[in-house]
């Protein structure tokens, strides 16, 4: 084939098109870091199934608690811990409450959905108790003396020096629909639930660097946890997390240092946290 040089000059861009384009259809499809890893900008919790919390059916022994539980550093519900005392029967009613603690200051935040920067001020029971079913706002306060003086610890708890270490107690108590923060405690709690209901995702503490950097000071994962973003945080794609339901009498002994996220079904009212 004869052609001049000018002629070779203008072949030599669509030869290097068609090249290109060739070449292209060889290489495998971009891959979007994050967008495709199971849970996605889903809900927390999206990315695989759940494990289980083993549930108890009795009330443990002060040995069988320590041994199985506390020292194993495995979470457990006890289901209907609170089942027939006065506290279950009586502070499910808002009008033995605004009797009783009326006058009480709470602690209590703007909004249902955690993001530990929200408003924040104190009322008095009696006003939670005329606004909490309106207004988007939910109570996270240190409990009264008074009530105090009402809730009963569990008989396993009497004995063994637990009763010597007792930090705080905290009321949480809303309409229902509150979000938590993805977050872990320094210590043991014991969520008991004087009604509605509660589900708890909970992530062993050995993943704490697989998830990724948190606030240490805080203790909080900057998650959004109804939209996770896996491009940020692409170990969490392979945590495995559990699930525990929590209703109306049971308690959750969730040990020190799990990782947790929480929501307050639909109605909800109270919790007891110890």
């Amino acid at each position: 084939l004869h052609h001049t040089h000018s002629e070779d000059h203008k072949m030599r861009p669509l030869f290097l098109v068609l090249l290109l384009s060739f070449l292209q259809l060889l290489r495998p499809p971009p891959r979007c870091h994050g967008a495709d890893l199971p849970g996605h900008m889903q809900p927390l919790g999206s990315h695989r199934p759940p494990e289980s919390v083993p549930r108890l059916t009795h009330i443990p022994s002060a040995e069988e608690f320590h041994e199985n539980w506390e020292k194993a550093g495995q979470p457990v519900v006890l289901e209907g811990l609170l089942k027939g005392t006065e506290v279950l029967r009586n502070w499910q009613q808002d009008d033995y409450l605004r009797a009783q603690f009326g006058e009480d200051k709470l602690h209590v935040e703007q909004g249902k959905k955690e993001n530990s920067s929200g408003a924040v001020y104190f009322i008095s029971m009696a006003e939670f108790l005329d606004r909490y079913l309106k207004e988007d706002i939910y109570m996270v306060s240190d409990m009264p003396e008074a009530m105090r003086k009402e809730w009963l610890l569990p008989k396993f708890l009497l004995c063994g020096g637990y009763t010597q270490h007792l930090m705080f107690v905290y009321l949480w108590f809303s309409s229902g629909g509150t979000r938590s923060i993805l977050h872990s405690d320094s210590y043991e709690n014991l969520h008991c639930l004087v009604s509605g209901r509660k589900e708890f995702l909970l992530i062993e503490p050995k993943y704490t660097e697989t998830i990724g950097p948190e606030l240490q000071e805080f203790g909080f994962y900057p998650i959004d946890v109804d939209s996770v973003n896996m491009t940020a945080r692409p170990g969490l794609a392979e945590v495995p997390w559990h699930k525990a339901t929590v209703n109306e009498g049971d308690c959750l002994y969730l040990p020190y240092n799990w990782i947790h996220q929480v929501e307050f079904g639909w109605p909800a009212r109270q919790a007891v946290m110890l």
